[in-house]
């Protein structure tokens, strides 16, 4: 805004560090007449309803003083519909076989933010189809909480140097490149996150391999049968004692934090749907499944999480990468899952301080979990950023990816069990209902829905004609409408379409009859049966 020429910022900050923030604060560039609307692109659904959220979040909008608007669109001609800017999945655009996102970027000057942008491939279908996206923007901004793929492949529009035999990020400023890191330890030191306190759990585990054999280990020290030994422990008594274990902290901890909430993430949807069995008969019937199969479902799960009425979700493809809920303060991990990127971006979910559960210094993050090797050397490496924190120095160098630790296909898992546990130390509340622009235009068009059904059975009308007349006044149709022209319908409908009265509006359907709707009158039968 001061006259700087740059154009793209890259954004290297740690999970829970305030990565959404950007789109906001992304914002001022329009209001400085620099850029004209906003493109948002998350890797999930459920992201793009959070994303909504923020923008109508009224302590943020009190903390930056700003009225953006935003919308969900997936693959719209006309995705922003009156406000701000819109959020949309990479795995729309990716879809997009019209072309109606790159075109919307010829026709205004567009901000365009790319969050964990790391999802996309270098030269995969998604960088292939945001690419004129980039293009056309006048400034692009790029997030991350990682600058790493599980796959270990280039992640698009990233500058990479060559080290040795190796691809590794440069992230590096120019006259027209800025880049922002924010390190684990600078949000510690800030108190822009809680330190993270492991509660991990040993134990020996039995199963039967592919050939027939039984296998015995112990969980910590299972170094060449990792994946078998932790699938084993997830589908035995071992994760019953893991998630019980979790639950009574998390219950003891509900007396001095009523508002504390605790997720339990699962392996797979058939595993979430047992886990979630388990919580109703532990005494838990409230407790919900939220799984990345289901958006619309999950969407709801999550938002009532938010809210007051939910404190316990198991969940499959869900808590990571953006998933905020201040709080949320225990992790129950019954996953396989093992490589850094994924469990720094989970156990990030429950770092955020909460206002409402008193001072800093006695909240913390839990994360309850098994005690492999595999699990361990995130910890530690997780563990040793924080003790930066105290060195005042910052750790150098890339992170290396550990793989999933999936098990061997063919195994039998035969019986686990806890045999000790240890802790890494690192380091009214009702509120109303806020409603994003897209739910807005939803809670709208069912008024308006409702409305002239209820017009049209009380008028004996059929429900397509008032809609076509509607439409033909208009010149659209309520799903191409904004939020504003939405609420201007829904004004005009009432007085065009009335429920108390024979006045109407010139040229369309009026009101007959006594506007009210009764049976047809019964008469007397005079014929005989056989008539």
């Amino acid at each position: 805004i001061s006259g700087a020429p740059i154009r793209n910022i890259y954004a290297h900050v740690t999970p829970g560090g305030g990565k959404s923030l950007f789109a906001l604060l992304a914002g001022r560039l329009i209001k400085a007449g620099l850029a004209d609307a906003l493109c948002w692109v998350v890797p999930r659904l459920t992201l793009a309803h959070q994303a909504e959220l923020n923008f109508v979040d009224p302590e943020f909008r009190a903390m930056l003083n700003h009225g953006l608007t935003l919308r969900s669109a997936t693959n719209e001609f006309n995705p922003r519909k009156g406000q701000t800017g819109y959020v949309t999945t990479y795995q729309a655009i990716g879809v997009d076989e019209e072309g109606f996102n790159a075109a919307e970027f010829t026709r205004r000057r567009y901000i365009l933010l790319l969050d964990e942008f790391h999802h996309c491939e270098d030269g995969g279908v998604w960088h292939k189809a945001l690419a004129p996206m980039v293009d056309r923007a006048v400034f692009r901004i790029f997030l991350s909480g990682t600058l790493e793929r599980g796959d270990e492949k280039k992640i698009a529009f990233m500058p990479y140097r060559q080290d040795w035999k190796n691809f590794v990020p440069d992230l590096q400023e120019s006259h027209n490149t800025a880049v922002i890191l924010y390190s684990r330890s600078d949000a510690l030191r800030e108190k822009a996150i809680l330190p993270i306190r492991f509660i991990l759990s040993d134990g020996r585990v039995t199963w039967e391999d592919k050939a027939g054999e039984k296998r015995d280990a112990k969980l910590s020290t299972a170094y060449m049968d990792t994946g078998s030994a932790i699938y084993t422990a997830l589908n035995t008594e071992f994760a019953d004692q893991l998630l019980t274990d979790g639950l009574n902290h998390w219950q003891e901890y509900k007396k001095k934090d009523p508002w504390s909430k605790v997720i339990v993430v699962c392996s797979d949807i058939m595993h979430g749907k047992k886990i979630l069995g388990r919580l109703h008969d532990m005494g838990f019937p409230k407790a919900k499944l939220a799984t990345s199969d289901d958006s619309p479902t999950a969407i709801k799960t999550l938002k009532a999480f938010r809210g007051p009425g939910l404190d316990i979700i198991a969940g499959v493809g869900m808590f990571y990468e953006g998933f905020d809920c201040k709080p949320l303060t225990h992790i129950i991990c019954l996953t396989h899952i093992r490589s850094k990127p994924w469990i720094e971006q989970l156990v990030a979910r429950a770092v955020r301080p909460d206002p409402q559960a008193g001072p800093y210094s006695g909240q913390a993050a839990y994360v309850f979990a098994p005690d492999d090797f595999l699990f361990r050397r995130v910890v530690e490496q997780i563990r040793r950023e924080q003790l930066t924190l105290a060195k005042q120095s910052e750790a150098k160098g890339s992170i290396e990816s550990d793989g999933a630790g999936e098990a061997q296909p063919g195994i039998i898992p035969l019986n686990g069990e806890v045999t000790g546990t240890r802790e890494v130390s690192l380091g009214s509340h009702v509120q109303d209902e806020l409603l994003t622009i897209s739910e807005q235009e939803e809670e709208k068009r069912k008024e308006i829905e409702s409305h002239v059904r209820t017009f049209s059975f009380l008028n004996r009308y059929r429900i397509e004609k008032i809609n076509a007349e509607i439409k033909a006044y208009f010149g659209k149709s309520r799903t191409e409408m904004s939020l504003k022209e939405l609420e201007r319908c829904f004004r005009f409908i009432k007085g065009a379409y009335p429920m108390d009265s024979k006045k109407g509006h010139p040229g369309l359907s009026r009101p007959r009859g006594i506007g009210k709707r009764v049976p047809t009158k019964a008469e007397p039968w005079l014929g005989g049966w056989d008539q």
